[in-house]
């Protein structure tokens, strides 16, 4: 009887997957778009300053701004889909996408390349949230592992493939069809959704009378709070950690940030819900994405350092061994969502962050062993550890979040995500410049600057990284201690209409 039990049951699983797969998909092919174009840029940044006429300082501004805007706007886009409906942010996404893609990729100059890419990172965060929110709304919460385990796939070869696309595209064409590729991509994405997402559901109240009450100083504030914080962790190296514009932006983060709480208690539609800040598992899912985005930007940072000054390699051969971690997170991605559908996603995320604390540690004290053997090692078990961990991060902290408000659950999360990476990478960019001799801190890194206080450096970044890792594993191992910590919580937002239970429309 058992094993016919679990035979029904895989049998079910299937055939969810057979009738849910292109919508699956297309969030993962959002998701890896939006990623790929976050990273697209960079190897092509000097062509892009010859050709334009600017130096270093001005052209940096082209990742900064598509940053800001993603990271900014990702609560007020998240909001809006659950006043709208996901699917026709879905499509919005991919016309605003398309639409700055095809000005940046004519742009004339500086002024106007800045200004396309901020907009094409307004569609990213429309994208990226409806992308991730769409999984729990259209998917059976059955199968939601496994497609979040195709969404992180996607992400992760996004991330890894960005770089050398971008190098191979302005080498054998030029660097305006980085931009222009993803014109008759983002018009066959708005006809694949038209055709595959199911019709968003019919609001009580119209589309106008629920904006009515919208609360637009709420977006002001949090796009401020986030965007100051952005830039001054960004720019704080090329601008100066002491200078008043970097300055002030500290400063206004956590003022601006204070505000927008006080002004959410009282507002009586407010951006983020208080049914889902009081929702535990998805607020506990929410930090624990700030600290793994974190980790995993902060050590795609870190290691082309080690590699090209304890190693001597070439950046060519740093990229081709960074590989080795992108290839074993998109391999664990897929079998980690399948694992998440079956027993508590809360238990592979606590253990995968458990094997990352005892793999940060165990290099952090290898660090000076010669060869290549511990790193690819490392880097292996690096990309297996995260690619278990996100997809069950992801599962449990969107089943979490109330139905009413998925959208606005995604935002927060992807926001999240975005903020941990940017401040994680600043701190361990601080952790060991610390330890660098002040005359090394100013001028590139080479082979030359293997020094102790150097290696000090490195393994103080990864003691550090162990140390977040096992705080985090733990926070989530008290979690399921609480029986009801699972349950979503209930409450509705005026004008939308709550999804049925199996969360397919």
């Amino acid at each position: 009887m058992f094993q016919r039990g679990c035979s029904d049951q895989t049998a079910m699983h299937v055939l969810l997957k057979r009738e849910y797969l292109p919508i699956a998909l297309l969030a993962a092919f959002a998701g890896f778009m939006i990623r790929l174009d976050g990273y697209i840029v960079n190897v092509a940044l000097p062509s892009m300053a010859r050709s334009l006429g600017v130096g270093t300082g001005g052209i940096s501004f082209v990742v900064t701004s598509y940053l800001l805007a993603i990271t900014g706007t990702m609560l007020l886009f998240g909001k809006l889909a659950d006043k709208i409906g996901i699917k026709k942010m879905f499509l919005w996404g991919c016309a605003v996408f398309s639409l700055a893609s095809l000005c940046c990729g004519l742009s004339w100059n500086l002024v106007s390349l800045l200004v396309s890419r901020s907009l094409q990172g307004l569609g990213g965060a429309m994208l990226l949230t409806a992308a991730f929110s769409s999984i729990p709304r259209y998917l059976p919460k059955e199968i939601n592992g496994w497609a979040f385990g195709l969404f992180t796939l996607a992400v992760g070869l996004g991330v890894s493939v960005g770089a050398p696309t971008g190098g191979l595209i302005a080498g054998f064409l030029s660097w305006p069809w980085i931009f222009m590729i993803n014109v008759p991509v983002g018009v066959l994405a708005m006809i694949a959704v038209h055709r595959i997402l199911p019709p968003d559901p019919e609001p009580v109240l119209s589309v106008s009378k629920s904006l009515a009450h919208f609360d637009i100083k709420g977006a002001a504030l949090s796009f401020a709070s986030a965007a100051s914080l952005v830039f001054a962790l960004t720019m704080g190296r090329e601008i100066g950690w002491t200078s008043v514009p970097i300055l002030s932006c500290l400063a206004a983060c956590p003022l601006l940030l204070a505000i927008f709480i006080r002004h959410e208690m009282n507002h009586p539609d407010p951006l983020v819900p208080a049914v889902l800040v009081r929702n535990g598992p998805f607020i506990l899912g929410v930090g624990a994405a700030f600290v793994g985005f974190g980790l995993l930007a902060a050590n795609s940072f870190v290691m082309p350092f080690y590699l090209e000054i304890t190693k001597s390699m070439s950046p060519e051969w740093v990229g081709f061994v960074l590989l080795i971690y992108s290839v074993t997170l998109t391999v664990a991605s897929p079998q980690a969502g399948k694992l998440a559908d079956r027993i508590d996603p809360r238990f592979i995320a606590s253990g995968a962050l458990a094997c990352l604390t005892v793999l940060f540690l165990g290099f952090s004290l290898l660090l000076r062993t010669p060869g290549l053997g511990v790193t690819v090692v490392y880097l292996a078990c690096l990309g297996g550890f995260f690619g278990f961990f996100f997809p069950a991060n992801n599962s449990n902290s969107m089943k979490g979040a109330p139905p009413e408000c998925r959208g606005i659950a995604g935002g927060l999360y992807q926001t999240a995500a975005n903020m941990g990476m940017v401040m994680c990478v600043a701190l361990f960019e601080t952790i060991f410049s610390e330890h660098l001799p002040a005359h090394h801190v100013e001028v590139p890194l080479t082979s030359n600057h293997l020094t102790a206080e150097a290696m000090t450096g490195f393994s103080h970044v990864y003691v550090i990284a162990a140390s977040l890792s096992l705080l985090t594993s733990l926070a989530i191992c008290l979690s399921v201690r609480f029986k009801g910590s699972s349950r979503p919580g209930t409450g509705v937002i005026p004008g939308v209409v709550p999804e049925s239970s199996s969360g397919s429309s």
